[in-house]
């Protein structure tokens, strides 16, 4: 129904360079993992835009989710994987 609130949340995008500032590396290291297909989440939607999933990528920092072929966590945010 029209203005109820949605059960799902919707996924939310952040900017390469949003992912970058939260994995702690600068903006081309973020825009070369994505070129390797290694970023944490990533998407790629019509046109040339880069996008990343908030969720998998935090998810990732904290350890929650084992990607194959993703880069290890900064050295500066390691502390935060159990």
């Amino acid at each position: 129904m029209a203005g109820e609130p949605s059960e799902r949340q919707p996924k939310r995008l952040i900017s390469v360079v949003e992912a970058a500032r939260r994995l702690g590396i600068s903006e081309s290291a973020a825009y070369r993992l994505a070129a390797a297909g290694a970023l944490p989440g990533q998407v790629k939607l019509p046109g040339t835009r880069m996008w990343v999933r908030a969720r998998i990528l935090e998810a990732w920092l904290e350890g929650e989710e084992s990607l194959e072929n993703a880069p290890e966590p900064p050295a500066s945010r390691r502390h935060l994987r159990a």
